[in-house]
């Protein structure tokens, strides 16, 4: 007989553990990751070598007419745009009193930094630097930035789980895909189940600590973060695709997507440069020349990246002139 998880595990084990994680043995733990992963990118870039050289690279990216380039900004702005409405819908639950054009303006920089040099500096340290200057508490820029969080967040259970029970899946693992799916949308019914609810806080033990839960919005708005959130995914999902070669389905293209965005989450290289390269050309070598596809991820980073991190510099100087900050609260 195998001896149960409490015979066998002393206690306090996983909060040992957890503490180990957190501290230098994590950072080695993610370090190991990294490593792996350009490891195995190396490997299966050494095969198509000969394929990839700078010329093919550039000659992919000239393979792009004028109207496939207005098509990947529309729908650029698009994505932007639903993105905006996540601070514009948790401003009236943080508080907020700063005016709507003022939010989104604050959203739309503090996201298209967080796309380039990773969500704490760029989403986060963005937004507590600027609505502090305008005006609000710490306390309620954690309440925007939690809710933005959530939304964006929901929208990737709301698609990852639908292609996971719906789409075709590689590798034949249908009813793990399956199962996987329902857990997913089974996380997001509960999320919604939370949103609403009266109680703040949460004791974990019957004598540990109390702590204290974000106000999260009612079921409507809950609703609307999320379908914003969803909305800013495919809109993205639709820019990438029609850079990509025109015979990949675009559920495909939207999986490659989400894998690649977790990808980037849990190895943590700022603005996840070179993760979602290395993951399209990883899920896509056995079909297509690395070349053409790293060519296609890199326009994608140009135009939906890096050209509205131009644009929001300009944005973002308006913003620091015309702020007043609170006294104590400007970061």
């Amino acid at each position: 007989m195998l001896p149960s998880p409490s015979q066998s595990l002393p206690p306090g084990s996983f909060a040992k553990l957890a503490a180990r994680l957190r501290g230098r043995d994590g950072r080695r733990l993610q370090l190991l990751l990294v490593l792996v992963f350009w490891a195995v990118l190396i490997a299966v870039l050494a095969q198509g070598m000969p394929q990839l050289d700078l010329r093919a690279i550039l000659q992919g990216l000239r393979s792009h007419d004028a109207r496939g380039i207005a098509l990947v900004l529309l729908y650029t702005a698009s994505s932007y745009t639903a993105a905006g409405c996540y601070d514009l819908l948790a401003r009236r639950h943080a508080g907020s009193r700063l005016g709507a054009a003022r939010t989104v303006a604050i959203n739309l920089v503090a996201y298209a930094a967080s796309l380039n040099i990773g969500a704490v500096l760029g989403g986060w340290g963005l937004r507590l630097r600027l609505y502090t200057r305008h005006g609000l508490k710490p306390a309620q820029v954690a309440q925007i930035i939690a809710l933005a969080m959530l939304a964006n967040w929901s929208g990737f259970l709301l698609l990852s789980g639908g292609l996971l029970l719906l789409a075709p899946v590689w590798g034949g693992a249908q009813t793990l895909a399956r199962v996987g799916g329902a857990m997913l949308l089974l996380l997001l019914l509960l999320l919604f189940q939370g949103a609403g609810q009266r109680r703040r806080s949460l004791r974990l033990l019957r004598h540990g600590p109390q702590l204290r839960l974000p106000r999260f919005p009612g079921r409507r708005d809950a609703l609307l973060l999320a379908m914003a959130a969803t909305a800013s995914w495919l809109c993205m999902a639709c820019a990438l695709r029609i850079l990509l070669p025109a015979d990949l389905q675009f559920a495909e293209v939207l999986k490659l997507l989400l894998i690649s965005s977790i990808a980037a989450l849990i190895l943590r290289v700022p603005g996840g440069l070179g993760v979602m390269e290395g993951s399209f050309a990883y899920l896509l070598a056995g079909r297509y020349a690395p070349a053409g596809i790293i060519a296609a991820v890199l326009l994608f980073r140009a135009l939906y990246h890096l050209l509205p991190l131009l644009l929001a510099l300009p944005l973002y100087l308006t913003l620091e002139l015309q702020s007043r900050p609170a006294r104590g609260h400007e970061f």
